[in-house]
């Protein structure tokens, strides 16, 4: 036992009668004619489209080795409305496990395949032990390697160890005039504006220049990065980093090499306005890691975090590892691929809507392994995808929202596959919904836990609108009499109506069950399983159904553990 549950219910529904949870287009019909129940008729999805050739296949950012299911994410179209499982083709091509573009077949290696800040030609912070630009040593700190930096001495100063100058401005000023990438700046308050062409790395001791961000606070209180080559690390800053949100405009050619791109890690960022990160168009490599960021305007149309990357080309932008306090929205991303995978994302508000991720116009975004959790007292979603393509597995989503409230919610013309995440919503006064699947939007639904508990006298745990088309697979539904299973012009509240996909945009419905997912204590936000929950071991086998690699759950921990996979975000051990 992890610990008391909130509340149980005596009994846990059984898998539904259906065809076999492995190979469902050979166990349950063959090609031709068909109608929507899975049982015959052809389908692009989870196919290459006619005429496409071969994939060029990536490998999956967290399974080395394995494709990245986002070039063979399941297809649903208007004009194909049955349902054929996927098969994941054979890893090909460049295996890349962190996102960075180098890896073993590409067009170079990576040196360290877990971090995406360590590959060839990346911005090496000399003296910390780590190669970051694979160049197979690291270089020892000192003079020749950048301009350094004390509070309060003269800026008529060198700038070298031994005098340092006073500003980090004049750091800035001393490096790109002598052609040295960085300005290492001790510990202290700076009071100053930055513009910046050079990378930027806080949190040294004044005399023997060793680092310690924690114990040698170097608090800043504007940081706007603008050139190529970037990286800005260990900093405290008061206001925000990026004003109006564009780190760069300009950005820098080639890709993978040479653009070292934009890292902005290790920093503790503290804003009330604009975006509190801001990286803007043309970059084909961005890195955000490991800050704590706190802020956000009050609105919607700002960011914790805000990427434009309509003009970045494929490389993924990595957001990761983050905690985000937000007002407005956690991470706004628009334009181009992106990786946001565990992060800690609380996004309030009391005067609009408020959002954990959105999506504008993306090529391909993976979420994953992240906890969001959105209060509003108008509308509160936890992804927003618009006219994009998202696969979203292994998070829990928790929304309140005093008049709306969705978990994610597809706004239109949107392609989705969420897999194996737990969706919490509550206390919503108006539409709830656990997933909308909006105007033309499609969505592949399968091992989701769905807990809806709101006090509207309407909440849904699936909605479906005009165009959508929807495959639910494997998926526990709260066993809430209220709620309805899904919502189209109706209330399906039955599960012999649900899997009879007699209802609006259904392409296959099958293997759901009704079950107490008997949480540790979500009073607390812990939505672990406890041992007595009835979605362990009641899932479908979700690269047979949603083609995404499946090794590990929200924690880390390796799934399946037993005899089948569990259901939810996480994998009970």
């Amino acid at each position: 036992m992890r610990g008391s549950t909130r509340r149980r219910v005596p009994h846990a529904r059984a898998l539904l009668a259906g065809c076999a949870v492995v190979g469902i287009a050979a166990a349950c019909g063959s090609s031709g004619a068909g109608g929507n129940d899975g049982t015959g008729g052809t389908s692009n999805l989870g196919t290459i489209p006619p005429g496409s050739g071969e994939p060029n296949v990536r490998p999956d950012p967290f399974n080395p080795g394995v494709p990245d299911a986002s070039l063979y994410e399941p297809m649903i179209t208007p004009d194909s409305p049955t349902f054929t499982a996927c098969t994941p083709p054979a890893p090909t091509g460049c295996t890349d496990a962190d996102g960075d573009s180098f890896g073993v077949g590409c067009p170079a290696a990576d040196c360290d395949d877990t971090d995406p800040t360590v590959f060839p030609g990346a911005p090496d912070l000399p003296g910390d032990g780590v190669d970051q630009d694979c160049a197979g040593d690291d270089p020892a700190l000192d003079d020749s390697r950048g301009i350094f930096v004390v509070a309060g001495m003269p800026d008529t100063n060198a700038g070298t160890q031994a005098a340092p100058v006073g500003t980090v401005a004049k750091g800035i000023e001393l490096a790109e005039a002598g052609s040295l990438p960085n300005v290492f700046v001790a510990g202290g308050i700076y009071d100053e504006d930055v513009i910046s062409t050079v990378s930027l790395y806080a949190g040294f001791e004044s005399v023997g220049w060793t680092r310690d961000t924690t114990a040698n606070v170097t608090h800043i209180n504007v940081a706007t990065l603008v050139g190529t080559s970037q990286v800005i690390d260990g900093f405290t800053v008061s206001t925000f980093i990026g004003a109006d949100g564009p780190v760069d405009t300009s950005g820098c050619a080639g890709e993978p090499s040479p653009c070292a791109g934009i890292q902005v890690r290790n920093n503790t960022v503290n804003s009330s306005q604009m975006n509190t990160v801001g990286i803007g168009a043309s970059w084909p490599r961005v890195a955000i890691r490991n800050n704590v960021s706190r802020g956000g305007a009050l609105g919607a149309g700002f960011a914790s975090i805000a990427v434009d990357l309509s003009g970045a080309g494929s490389i993924p932008a990595i957001v990761e590892d983050n905690t985000l306090i937000a007002v407005g929205t956690g991470v706004q991303s628009s334009g181009g691929t992106a990786i946001i995978r565990r992060n800690r994302i609380d996004v309030t508000s009391t005067i609009g809507r408020a959002q954990g991720v959105g999506l504008i116009d993306m090529a391909d975004a993976t979420i994953s392994h992240n906890r969001i959790n959105v209060t509003s007292d108008t509308t509160a979603r936890g992804i927003e995808i618009n006219t994009s393509e998202g696969t979203v597995f292994n998070n829990v989503i928790r929304v309140w929202g005093e008049e709306v409230g969705t978990s994610v919610d597809c706004r239109i013309d949107g392609t989705m596959t969420l897999a194996h995440n737990t969706f919490v919503v509550e206390a919503a006064l108006d539409a709830t919904f656990g997933v909308r699947v909006g105007n033309d939007c499609s969505a592949t639904i399968v091992n989701n836990l769905f807990a809806v508990d709101a006090s509207s006298s309407e909440p849904s745990s699936i909605g479906t609108f005009i165009g959508s088309q929807v495959a639910i697979l494997g998926n526990s539904f709260d066993p809430n009499p209220i709620v309805c299973l899904v919502r189209d012009n109706g209330c399906i509240d039955r599960f012999s109506a649900l899997d009879d996909c007699s209802w609006e945009g259904c392409l296959i419905s099958r293997d759901n069950i009704d079950a107490d997912p008997m949480f540790v204590d979500a009073s607390i936000g812990d939505f672990h399983l406890d041992s007595g929950s009835g979605v362990i071991d009641q899932g479908v086998d979700p690269i047979a159904n949603s083609c995404i690699p499946f090794s590990d759950d929200i924690d880390g921990d390796g799934r399946p553990a037993r005899n089948g996979y569990d259901i939810g975000a996480d994998e009970l051990p």
